[in-house]
This record gives structure tokens, C-alpha cells and sequence, in this order.
């Protein structure tokens, strides 16, 4: 009925999953009892409080992980490879644009109650729909703020923004372009990548990764929850294996740092 309760039946893991504010406070009680994390994305609301659950991670050399699920969907760890083995050359430009519609996504309750419309709970898309971020970190592994803009006028009645604009750089000087979104619907998820010698693009919703205006690979009976199964088994390896997880705390960290920046 309690954490510290929990706590004290020593297990090996805790999973993290409460509002975004609350993630750090509860994840350094855990980790001071020696439990491995798994942390639902994103880590935390600040980057400056994450510094003191890293040192105590790893002064008690536990194993963390970030909820990021994304990583694991098979059309992502595709793309992965396409862009590490440069079949279609270097990337010139990256854009990613997710958008939905904040009142679907629980239509049985008042959304300017759930923590997303909450600024103070860690909401808002930059935090909440930080997926996109933390794909862009996982396909270059370094990315340079170039600009940001925040909008907080909409249809919506909530305290967070309610759009945000990135644009990064690569250390290739490529450009990277990330658009998140509280307020479209129809939803739209969509990933256009452009190569020197190619063109790339993925549509989450309809499961489609297309190369050079060609389908290239379509899930026909994709299981989203699949992901969620993937990652935890993957967790779960890490832990018996003592390898270090991906994405783990510096991901999440590196996501907060490029949100702060």
C-alpha cells in the first residue's frame, strides 16, 4: 500500500510509470534500496534533479533504463540500419512530426486533469511526445540545438504548450526537424528522411516504410503492445546479463538537455 512498504521486500526492479514531476523523487528512493529501474519516458521534468539519481546509480552500479519503446518497433531498427550502413549515402535532412489530439487519447475522463495538460505534472508534448527526440539521439547520437519555438495559444484548456518546434544539427551537418503537437486530428506520426543518393519515409499509422517513393516494408498485423513486451524482456536481460541498457539514464538525460537547452 506503500512505496517504502514495497521497498523493504527488496525487489529486484521497480518500475516508474507515475507523472513525469514525481518520476526522479520516487526512482532515487528506489534506487537507494538497491532496486533496478525502469523508467518511463521522459526520465524526469528537470534535468538539473537527474544529475543526483545518476551518482546514486551508479555508485551502487544499477542497471536503468528509459521507456522509449519506439526503439525497439522493427521498421525503427530498419531505418537504423540504413542509416548506419549508408546504402542510401549520408543524410541531408531529417523530419519527424507527430500530432494528436490531446482530448482522444482518454475520451472516459477530462483531459485538463491528466497530468500531459499539466505543467507542473511534467506535461506538455516537448516532454511527453519526447519519442521523436530521443529517435533522432538513437540514429545520429549527437545533436546540436539550432532553434526552438513554443506555442501556447490553441484550442486546448491547459498549462503546458501546446506545440513545440525543434531544429537540430548533426555533427554531419545534417539538418533535423521536429515538429510535436497536441492539437491535430486526425493524428499524423511521420518520419521523412533525405539521402544523398535516396529518400526515406515511415508512417506510424500505417505501418509503411517506403524508400525512393517504392513500399518497401508494410506490418500487416503489427502488435503496438509488442513493443512494450520487447523492452521490458530487454530490461530484464540487462539485468541478469549486467549490460548496460539502450536507452538508459544518459539517454534520457540527453533527451532533457536538448529539450532545456
Amino acid at each position: 500500500s506503500s512505496l517504502d512498504e514495497a521497498l523493504k521486500k527488496n525487489p529486484d526492479a521497480a518500475i516508474i510509470c507515475n507523472p513525469t514531476s514525481l518520476h526522479i523523487e520516487t526512482a532515487i528512493k528506489a534506487a537507494r534500496a538497491q532496486t533496478h529501474l525502469f523508467i518511463e519516458k521522459p526520465l524526469g521534468h528537470e534535468l538539473s534533479v537527474c544529475q543526483k539519481l545518476k551518482e546514486i546509480v551508479d555508485k551502487k552500479n544499477l542497471t536503468v533504463m528509459v521507456g522509449y519503446m519506439m526503439r525497439f518497433h522493427p521498421i525503427i531498427e530498419k531505418i537504423k540500419m540504413i542509416i548506419d550502413s549508408h546504402e542510401l549515402g549520408k543524410v541531408i535532412s531529417y523530419r519527424a512530426i507527430w500530432a494528436e489530439y490531446l482530448p482522444d487519447w482518454h475520451p472516459w475522463e477530462d483531459y485538463r486533469e491528466s497530468y500531459a495538460a499539466k505543467k507542473e505534472l511534467g506535461g506538455g508534448p516537448a516532454l511527453t511526445l519526447s519519442h521523436e527526440i530521443d529517435l533522432a539521439l538513437y540514429f545520429f547520437k549527437d545533436l546540436k540545438l539550432i532553434s526552438k519555438e513554443y506555442c501556447y495559444e490553441g484550442p486546448l484548456d491547459i498549462t503546458t504548450e501546446q506545440s513545440c518546434r525543434f531544429n537540430f544539427q548533426t555533427k554531419d551537418n545534417a539538418k533535423v526537424e521536429i515538429a510535436l503537437d497536441f492539437i491535430q486530428s486526425p493524428p499524423a506520426r511521420t518520419l521523412e528522411i533525405e539521402f544523398t543518393k535516396g529518400h526515406l519515409s515511415f508512417d506510424y499509422y500505417k505501418n509503411q516504410l517506403t524508400l525512393n517513393k517504392k513500399n518497401f516494408l508494410e506490418l500487416d498485423s503489427f502488435d503496438r503492445n509488442s513493443l512494450f513486451k520487447k523492452e521490458l524482456e530487454y530490461f530484464i536481460h540487462c539485468i541478469e546479463n549486467r549490460c548496460t541498457p539502450s536507452p538508459n539514464i544518459d539517454d534520457g538525460m540527453k533527451v532533457l538537455e536538448l529539450i532545456e537547452s
